[in-house]
């Protein structure tokens, strides 16, 4: 059994290291380089890279250390310009990892949208030609809106968005129109004065007869 242990001891001691990452990969096995490698490669011109960057994103987006470090490198300024994309699965990759660190992090998350300008960049999202960049977008703003009054005040204050939602209900698809009124309720409930969710209520009833389906009170 000793001469078994030695030898293992033995083999372990005369392995090399290991052989360093190819610049353009990311591994949980290097986790100390992987934050701002994959921060990095958000940055890249390939399509592909920025793609597999982002899942890499999403696997590192486990725990609220690992959040903390990736905000800490960058990673929400280089999302939000993710959004800005032309590449329809870049965008909803951006706004699934968005998501992930919301949920996790909550207010930390929700302060570094505000600070990068992503809010006003999903609110148009939510127009997309992408039927799956408008379902990850009207999901992370409803997040949002739960965990940050200052995000919830925002969707409420811009202009004309609410409204504007309100009267495409009826034209949209089933799964569109009922995200859009769960987005709508979130933005006039909860951490808003009653009063004014009155008024606001109010007033988008003379938009339209849909919102009587909007239980808020």
């Amino acid at each position: 059994m000793h001469d078994i242990m030695s030898n293992h001891i033995m083999l372990f001691a005369s392995a090399g290291n290991p052989a360093p990452q190819e610049e353009n990969i990311v591994s949980a096995g290097f986790l100390k380089s992987a934050f701002p490698k994959a921060v990095r490669l958000l940055n890249e011109a390939d399509i592909v890279l920025r793609r597999k960057a982002l899942l890499t994103i999403s696997e590192l987006l486990t725990n609220a250390s690992s959040c903390v470090q990736l905000i800490d490198e960058g990673v929400i300024v280089v999302l939000s310009e993710c959004l800005a994309s032309e590449d329809e699965v870049v965008q909803e990759r951006a706004v699934h990892d968005i998501n992930i660190i919301i949920s996790i992090v909550g207010s930390k998350g929700c302060e570094h949208l505000l600070r990068t300008g992503a809010v006003e960049k999903m609110v148009l999202l939510l127009t997309s030609s992408s039927e799956n960049v408008r379902r990850a977008t009207y999901d992370v703003l409803m997040n949002a809106c739960m965990r940050s009054s200052e995000i919830q005040d925002l969707l409420c204050d811009e202009k004309g968005m609410l409204e504007s939602l309100l009267l495409q209900v009826e034209s949209m698809r089933l799964m569109d129109s009922r995200q859009a009124l769960g987005l709508i309720r979130t933005c006039l409930a909860g951490q808003r004065r009653p009063s004014d969710v009155a008024v606001s209520f109010e007033e988008m009833t003379l938009s339209s007869l849909v919102v009587k389906s909007l239980k808020i009170f």
